[in-house]
């Protein structure tokens, strides 16, 4: 049987799944006016959890709650990630500070021989 030929979820279809995780990423974003796109996003899925509760099949909420798993998951992941690089420019950026002390310092110990940066 090819992908084609499979099922269809009735609750959660694959393209809405990717929209509502793509969705929560703007969360991450600095730009406050499209936080409210997270926050729909976000109700979509918690809305589409209940309703596959009702599901006579259980194999739908079984799917629901998988795709709900793996789009928070991979969320957090993403949080991590941007977490990690925002440190890591705050790190440089202080590296950077403390290195242009330090010339200017070694520059004023010895002014005849350096240009100060």
């Amino acid at each position: 049987m090819t992908h084609k030929n499979k099922p269809k979820t009735s609750f959660l279809p694959p393209e809405m799944a990717i929209e509502i995780a793509w969705a929560r990423t703007t969360q991450l974003s600095s730009n406050q006016a499209v936080h409210l796109d997270a926050e729909r996003a976000k109700k979509q899925m918690d809305d589409i959890k209940k309703s596959a509760k009702n599901a006579e099949d259980k194999k739908e909420m079984q799917y629901v709650n998988g795709a709900h798993s793996a789009i928070e998951s991979t969320f957090r992941n993403l949080v991590t990630a941007r977490n990690a690089l925002v440190l890591n420019f705050t790190e440089m950026l202080r590296l950077r500070d403390k290195q242009k002390e330090n010339i200017r310092y070694a520059c004023m110990l010895n002014s005849s021989n350096c240009s100060c940066v």
